[in-house]
Order: C-alpha cells, then structure tokens, then sequence
C-alpha cells in the first residue's frame, strides 16, 4: 500500500501525541511580599490571586504567578497528578525556611481527563506559612509533579517535570518626618545668590546673596525604622517648588548619608536631607512652603 508523505506526517503526529509528556510553560512565583515580625501566612491562588491571611504579610507590587504546565497524552484518556514534596519547604538566606502547607490547583482534585486534542493545562499555587523573624531575601524550592495515564499502547506511563517556586521577602520598614527643611528668616542680596542648608548640619550663603536675619537653617530629618539588618536605598526628588508670592525652586536636595546599600542597624536609622536654594535680589517679600517626597527602595 502506497501512502503520500503528508499521509506519513499526519500518522507520525497522531502516534506522537499519545506519548505523554509535562512541559512547563512558567515556575511558580508568590512575587515580593512584606512580613512584619509577627509573620503570617498568604494563599496563592491557581488563578494568581494573593489572599492575606492575617494582617503580618502582604503584597508588595506585581509578579504573582501560579505555576503553569501543559500536560499532553492520549486524547480523552484520564489521567492522575502527584505533587512531591507535597510540602515543600523554600530555602532562605541565613538557613531559614518557609513550609508551603498546601498547593491550590486547577483541576483541584489533581485528576482528570485530556481534551480531545490531547492536551491539558495544569495551574498551580500554594499557601505559604511565613514564620516570626524571617530575614528578608530570596525563597525557593522546587517540586516535582508526577503524571500517570495511559502510555501509547494502553499501558499505564509515568512521567514527571520540575519545577521552582519562588518568593522575595521584602523587609517591613517604616519611614518618618521627624523635621523638615528650613531655609529660615532670609534677606535678599545686592545679587543672585544661593543658600544652602548642609545635610550634615549648617549652611553656606553666597557672596552679595541672600542672608539670614534669624533663625537657625536646618536640614530635614527622617526615621527608618524596621527589622535589624534589612537592606534598603534611598530616592530623592530632583527638585522641589516652594510655593509663595513668586515660586522658588529647591535644588540639589543631598544626604548626609549613603543612599545605597544601606544596612538597617538596630531597628532604625536617621538620615538628613539639605537643599539649595537660588534668591534673585528683587524675590517679593513673604513665606514660602512646599512638601517633596522621600522614598525608601527595597532591594
């Protein structure tokens, strides 16, 4: 009997659908979450949806992902799942461990049968119990899901595809204005001039430029507070407007500190903020404020 070579190829496929395979389409991964020291645990959905449960955890910004694999086999054949370990537990810095008490899965009884293609979406998530005191970093582990359905001639066929698990614990801190930025009383000069309060303390005022009737400059000064040895940065704005009879603008805002690869030491740490200001010698007389915006990064 003679075949065409597309005859050939549409019989190779159709017996190599029926080889079962797992392929991952993407690992699972519960994204950045924020643990205070009390802990708490937070469910994973199998649609990527992150559920708190108590008020220690919660999500900080986009990346929840459930773990996605494409199961294929024997068309309309049933088919069984196993996950191992069925409770996995991440590794994290400093030898410490974060269970995943159970998996969320779509089908939820791990059981089911193939489309009429042949083929199959498995989506899965988790719950996990983050306990007291968790440094903050990278989580991860991997788990193994089993398959087993009939082969191509019928017979029973296991197969099985790793994949990680992944969580980044962000160090709870809170930040606080303990005092603002203060140019004081100040005089415009004979001429364009700058005045700048040091982050470090003090301040400098140009020659023919602005200078201080009373009062002392002053830098702000803010409060990080939070778990002892959580990493952090610092941003500042560019710029700043001091709203008043005519604007003035706030430049060059500076730390008196590192803004980056910053260590938390003891619970809480101080940082100043000064800036520089520019007064034209005709600036109208009056009181000028504004408000700028002081972010602590996580890493």
């Amino acid at each position: 009997m003679l075949r065409s070579p597309l005859a050939l190829l549409l019989a190779l496929s159709a017996a190599h659908a029926q080889v079962p395979v797992i392929r991952l389409i993407n690992p699972m991964n519960f994204g950045a979450l924020s643990v205070d020291p009390r802990g708490g645990m937070i469910d994973l959905t199998a649609l990527g949806v992150l559920i708190p449960i108590g008020p220690g955890i919660q999500p900080r910004g986009l990346g929840p992902l459930p773990a996605r694999l494409l199961l294929q086999g024997k068309p309309k054949a049933a088919f069984s799942l196993y996950l191992d370990p069925p409770i996995p537990i991440l590794a994290g810095p400093q030898g410490a461990r974060i269970p995943m008490q159970a998996f969320n899965s779509l089908p939820v009884s791990l059981q089911g049968f193939f489309n009429a293609d042949g083929s199959l979406q498995v989506q899965i998530g988790g719950r996990l119990d983050c306990g007291q005191n968790l440094p903050p970093g990278t989580y991860a582990t991997t788990v193994r899901l089993q398959m087993t359905t009939p082969g191509a001639k019928g017979l029973p066929a296991t197969v099985s595809q790793v994949f990680q698990v992944k969580v980044n614990l962000q160090p709870n801190l809170r930040l606080t204005c303990l005092r603002g930025l203060n140019f004081g009383s100040v005089a415009p000069g004979p001429a364009m001039g700058a005045l700048e309060v040091k982050a470090t303390g003090g301040y400098l005022a140009s020659a023919a430029g602005p200078a201080i009737l009373k009062g002392s400059p002053n830098p702000a000064v803010f409060l990080v507070q939070g778990q002892a040895g959580s990493p952090y940065s610092i941003q500042l704005p560019t710029r700043v407007i001091l709203q008043g009879p005519e604007p003035i603008v706030v430049q060059e805002l500076t730390l008196g500190s590192p803004n980056q690869g910053i260590i938390l030491p003891g619970g809480e740490n101080r940082f100043a903020v000064g800036g520089k200001i520019f007064i034209k010698p005709d600036q109208p007389a009056g009181t000028y404020r504004g408000s700028f915006q002081v972010m602590v990064v996580y890493p």
